[in-house]
């Protein structure tokens, strides 16, 4: 707010080479400096801490009237309406969103959903221009979104994976192309514009998560060239369905474009960056296996953070979602068997990985086979069908494309969640948004089944357990709505900073008695705490920009081997204080995994023994 712009490089950060921000997302700081510039024009009182304390506040409240649009767009205002409910009491989505969190992910998830948003009206607009006009919007949202933090990279994934499915369905057309180009093209300009080209184009289009939106761009244009434009009659007579030839085809190019500017290490980089993210989304390396939030969540770590029944129905409405999507064969076999297919897919891939203590713990033999057979197995059998009813059944077959889009988008964007939710627990967050979507609709979808029946007992006994379900009083078997609102206030009335008292006190002390030049050193998690609460440079912090540091943090300090081992690593730093706190103790074996060799020569743990007062016995010749 003095400066109108954040300074390139950090000096608090990464002593002495400083923190190098310009390639690291910072709107979320921009967003609250000018959030408190706007409220501060109207209340003169208020400051930028307070500012910060009511962001999260402020972008739910946002995310919240978008989810709304986008759910009653796609489908009708009682889904968009329960799934907003939802969202605003779900415990799983509560931290990131709480008022004083000051957390980016909030920020990046209303972006996210801006875009989507903006998307489905491109693709249901009738007039070109406001297709392009809502492209260019998306482009908006999608940059502004990566900007906050990671997940703004979920719109690449969505997006991409949503054209490839529709270029499959045949539902591909040159609107749809336009309104594609018109997203991913400014987009592309926007980031060469902040990065420049090596590393707002080039790193861009090497990236997993990105390169997916240039590649299916390829694709649309190949198909758009061999069966949409003049050139057509030359690609008439090949029997194939288009979007396989087109395929085909654009992955020829693409092999050949790689090969020419990347080499064959691109693409066997590539092959293992997708089975990690089918399979694993986050590779279990030290730094992931020690850092809380990006460890494996199981299905049970699902029921602790959104309820089992709440899984449950999320699951039974994806089920239910299929089936509807199905529907346009018009032929219940066909849905039936569909969806039975989908049903044992779903149902293997997301309970392969149940418990950490049963045998669906994701590693064991067991796991792992329902696990690729899941996806391995449901692929396969669409791929065959589809061919089939592209060779024997052209009915079955030119029905395809009479598939509803928002189907497709709400399946791709399932899809690519439930992956990442199974993978990494930090992803439960962003994962909560889709889920609650799903959940609703399969509430809406029996309320609906339900008021159409003629049977009047069948019709009051199904809205009646729905309402229980939703909202029973009583705290036996309490309804969903009541039981997470509850839970949601009491996590919210008990939450603090962790920046606690005694913390707050300590760095009073600091800033009263030591340099305003000293540097501290630390494990990493304190970082933001020193630079901000003590206003002293620190070595390390939460942004891991340098993890070679941390290595020797662990290595050379916290488990040195002697008193002159830590020396040498702190004088070239330039440290003049060393913060060690109790939580060390439990951290033990993180910071010992880290700081150890190829053969995990330092990895430990401190057993920590707790004493119990009330069991203390006084004997004659002593006390027990």
């Amino acid at each position: 707010t003095e400066n109108g712009k954040l300074f390139d490089i950090d000096p608090m950060r990464f002593y002495p080479l400083g923190g190098d921000i310009t390639g690291v997302g910072v709107f979320t700081s921009y967003f609250v400096a000018y959030l408190y510039k706007i409220l501060n024009f109207f209340i003169p009182s208020i400051t930028i801490e307070y500012a910060d304390i009511i962001y999260p506040i402020i972008a739910m409240a946002i995310l919240s009237v978008f989810l709304f649009l986008l759910i009653r767009r796609l489908f009708n205002w009682k889904v968009g309406l329960l799934s907003v409910l939802f969202l605003n009491i779900i415990p799983s989505f509560l931290f990131r969103s709480l008022g004083g969190s000051s957390d980016h992910d909030i920020l990046a998830a209303m972006l996210v959903i801006m875009a989507f948003y903006f998307y489905a009206c491109g693709w249901q607009s009738k007039n070109i221009k406001k297709t392009i006009f809502f492209g260019i919007l998306t482009a908006f949202a999608t940059i502004l979104a990566r900007e906050s933090a990671g997940a703004g990279n979920f719109v690449f994934l969505v997006l991409g994976s949503f054209v490839i499915i529709e270029i499959f369905l045949n539902k591909f057309e040159k609107k749809d192309l336009i309104l594609y180009s018109s997203w991913l093209i400014p987009t592309t300009i926007i980031n060469i514009y902040l990065y420049g080209f090596q590393n707002g184009f080039v790193v861009f289009i090497s990236s997993l998560t990105t390169s997916i939106t240039y590649f299916v761009l390829l694709f649309s244009l190949v198909q758009y060239m061999m069966f949409e434009s003049r050139y057509k009659k030359h690609f008439s007579k090949i029997n194939l369905p288009e979007s396989i030839s087109a395929i085909i085809m654009g992955v020829i190019l693409a092999s050949l474009i790689g090969l020419i500017f990347f080499g064959i290490d691109f693409f066997t980089g590539k092959i293992e960056q997708i089975y990690s993210l089918l399979f694993k989304f986050y590779a279990e390396t030290r730094w992931t296996l020690t850092v809380a939030e990006n460890h494996k969540p199981f299905v049970t770590d699902w029921c602790g953070q959104m309820g089992k029944l709440f899984v449950y129905i999320m699951i039974f409405g994806s089920i239910a979602l299929f089936y509807h999507m199905t529907k346009v064969f018009e032929n219940k076999k066909i849905s039936y068997f569909l969806s039975t297919i989908y049903s044992l897919f779903i149902i293997g891939y997301i309970f392969s990985k149940y418990s950490g203590s049963s045998i669906f713990n994701g590693t064991s033999n067991i796991s792992r086979t329902i696990l690729f057979g899941s996806v391995i197995g449901f692929v396969l059998i669409i791929s065959i069908l589809y061919l089939k009813s592209f060779f024997k059944n052209k009915e079955i077959y030119n029905k395809i494309k009479f598939i509803d889009k928002k189907y497709a988008f709400i399946f791709i964007w399932f899809f690519v969640m439930i992956f990442a939710a199974t993978s990494a627990v930090r992803l439960l967050f962003e994962f909560s948004i889709i889920a609650v979507i799903i959940a609703s609709y399969f509430f809406t979808s029996v309320f609906e089944f339900a008021w159409k029946n003629k049977n009047k007992y069948i019709k009051y006994s199904v809205l009646l357990v729905l309402l229980l379900i939703l909202i029973n009083p009583f705290s036996y078997a309490q309804g969903m709505i009541i039981k997470n609102y509850k839970s949601s206030l009491n996590q919210a009335t008990f939450s603090g900073p962790g920046y606690i008292y005694q913390w707050q006190l300590a760095g009073k002390w600091v800033r009263e008695n030591t340099s305003k030049d000293a540097v501290f050193a630390h494990w990493w998690d304190y970082g933001y705490w020193v630079q901000e609460g003590f206003q002293r440079a620190t070595m390390t912090d939460g942004g891991n920009f340098i993890l070679w540091w941390n290595y020797l943090m662990g290595r050379n300090v916290l488990t040195g081997q002697n008193f002159t081992e830590p020396l040498g690593f702190l004088f070239s730093h330039g440290a003049d204080y060393l913060l060690i706190i109790n939580d060390e103790i439990g951290k033990y074996p993180a910071y010992s995994t880290i700081g150890s060799n190829e053969n995990y020569d330092r990895r430990a743990f401190i057993p920590t023994y707790m004493l119990d007062n009330s069991n203390i016995q006084e004997t004659r010749n002593g006390t027990i």
